[in-house]
């Protein structure tokens, strides 16, 4: 093919156009793109004789054309598919994936197959004579259906298809229901957690709405901050004050997990997960310490209101026990001259220390005798014993020459006696008689005044002394065990040495159900049984007659008897009649 140029012949210098006919046209390299050259010459036809030879270049450049039209990008079956086309294309057409058509593609005849998702550009392929042409983007591309719920998420669908969303609901959140843009959904399912619908030719959201699950936070022996809350929400309990004697141990909870540390806490923060939350305070024992000094405590530690036992250690020598110092302990009450104490461990520390004084000696003096020991602490055990004898004389007794100290002597008429040391300084005689003169005699008493010593044949009067609760007196027993009288106050004659001692027995327990009557009835039936074999004690006792009754009855069988005991049921009835 000849490419011819565009031109008009003029003569020189004039504007007169010379008709092409009238001149030799000849080309050069005008079949190809790229330099060409004219020669024009006159042939000898035309009005004019031109002498001179015209000669020109030319530039042929290549033909454009207009871009694609008419196609159309399928898109492919599924994401991921490689079935996508575009129809409408030629073989004088290639495609790129992208706009510098780095690698193009030749496209195929009334379509192009084999092709991914994608934006494909498409023109004109260039030839020698024409330039390629303009592109045209084609989109073969899925739609896509993206979901807003707990986590964005994207997903493409052929448009025709059937497209099934479940929404994913957030930790603590209740789903409510589904927000649409691109496609409809019906009413009926805009709440169902799962729903269906086909993929229109268009991008679709779907937005899912959600409400906070509120939770409950159940606590015992505590507080929450708050007695519901959401998920995450920043929760704190304390747990409540402990009773006395006892302290926070540790949380026992239920659904939520909290480290070691934190169930130790008595106010635990937390953030609230999703459930419903519940939890116990628990608590333990203090226990607290008992220091004793100069002492043993048992238990040494011990628990609120528990029992403990604190016990002094011996004095030293001469030395003895006064008193316990106390802190920590309400002492109301306790003898804390014991040298052992029992109490109820109070809620704290206690310190217990025993005290000790040193043991007061009292001189002892003795006339016409001697001691083992002087000075003597009281209760300790002194011996004595009486110089010898005066000429014509013997031993009689010893005697507390001291006012108003009373010496309860082993045997205040041995030579050699020992006695307990009272708590002050005395004075004890050692008495002589004439050897023929009546010797005295040793009363003691136990349980009573009255003891000393006596000449034999003098008159001598003890007394019991008051019984305690809950007692009464029976009656003076010797060193025999015999009772000998039941006089509170005993008077008898010494006739020899003797010990006689108060004995007492429990108050008799008043007998209760039975009225005067009832008794005279067992009184006088008790004496009929033995006298006339009991036919009276039924009677009484079932029929409960008068005693006037009874004394007629006993006549009308027994005249001289009835007469007796209808006098002494008289008597009977007149005694109980005053007691009540």
């Amino acid at each position: 093919m000849e490419i011819s140029a565009y031109f008009t012949i003029t003569i020189k210098g004039t504007d007169k156009i010379i008709d092409k006919s009238e001149c030799d046209i000849i080309y050069t390299n005008n079949k190809e793109v790229g330099e060409a050259t004219v020669k024009i010459e006159d042939n000898g036809k035309g009005n004019y004789a031109i002498k001179n030879t015209v000669k020109k270049t030319f530039t042929i450049k290549k033909r454009t054309t207009g871009e694609p039209t008419g196609l159309t990008g399928i898109a492919p079956s599924a994401d991921g598919a490689t079935d996508g086309k575009i129809t409408g294309t030629t073989v004088g057409m290639e495609y790129s994936t992208d706009m510098e058509f780095t690698s193009p593609k030749p496209c195929g005849d009334g379509e192009t197959a084999g092709l991914a998702e994608g934006t494909y550009y498409v023109r004109y392929k260039a030839t020698p004579t024409t330039a390629a042409s303009n592109y045209v983007a084609v989109h073969v591309r899925l739609n896509t259906v993206t979901v807003v719920d707990a986590n964005t998420k994207v997903t493409k669908h052929k448009s025709g298809t059937s497209v099934t969303v479940t929404v994913t609901i957030p930790t603590g959140k209740s789903f409510i229901k589904w927000v649409y843009e691109g496609v409809t959904i019906p009413t009926e399912d805009v709440t169902k957690q799962e729903i269906t619908f086909t993929m229109p030719e268009k991008d679709v959201k779907l937005t899912a709405l959600f409400e906070d699950i509120i939770y409950n936070i159940t606590v015992t022996n505590g507080t929450p901050s708050a007695p519901t809350a959401k998920y995450e929400k920043e929760i704190t309990v304390t747990a409540d004050d402990p009773a006395t004697g006892k302290e926070f141990d540790k949380w026992i909870v239920s659904g939520i997990t909290l480290s070691d540390e934190d169930l130790a806490k008595s106010t635990v923060t937390f953030e609230m997960p999703a459930s419903n939350v519940t939890m116990e305070a628990t608590y333990k024992d203090v226990i607290y310490k008992i220091t004793v000094m100069n002492g043993t405590a048992t238990p040494e530690m011990a628990k609120y209101q528990a029992e403990v036992t604190v016990k002094a250690n011996a004095p030293a020598t001469d030395m003895y026990f006064d008193k316990w110092e106390v802190t920590g302990l309400d002492t109301t009450g306790m003898d804390l001259t014991k040298t052992e104490i029992k109490f109820q461990m109070p809620a704290g520390n206690v310190t217990f220390k025993a005290t000790y004084l040193t043991i007061e000696k009292f001189e002892i003096y003795v006339v016409d005798g001697t001691k083992d020991k002087s000075p003597a602490k009281a209760g300790e055990t002194v011996t004595i014993t009486a110089n010898p004898a005066p000429a014509g004389k013997v031993f009689d007794k010893w005697t507390c020459e001291t006012a108003g100290v009373t010496i309860e002597f082993e045997s205040a008429t041995s030579s050699t006696t020992t006695f307990e040391m009272p708590a002050r300084e005395i004075e004890i005689k050692a008495h002589f008689r004439d050897v023929d003169a009546p010797p005295s005699v040793e009363i003691k008493v136990e349980g009573g005044t009255g003891a000393g010593t006596y000449i034999q044949g003098e008159s001598v009067t003890i007394t019991a002394n008051e019984p305690a609760e809950g007692k009464v007196f029976k009656g003076w027993k010797n060193a025999s065990g015999k009772i000998v009288s039941t006089e509170k106050s005993y008077t008898f004659k010494v006739t020899g040495a003797t010990t006689l001692t108060a004995v007492y027995e429990d108050t008799p327990v008043a007998k209760k159900g039975l009225s005067g009557g009832a008794i005279a009835g067992i009184v006088i039936g008790s004496v009929l049984l033995a006298g006339i074999g009991g036919f009276a004690v039924l009677w009484f006792a079932i029929k409960k007659k008068t005693f006037a009754d009874l004394g007629v009855v006993l006549k009308k069988g027994f005249t001289a008897i009835g007469n007796f005991f209808k006098n002494l049921g008289a008597k009977i009835k007149a005694l109980f009649t005053k007691k009540k």
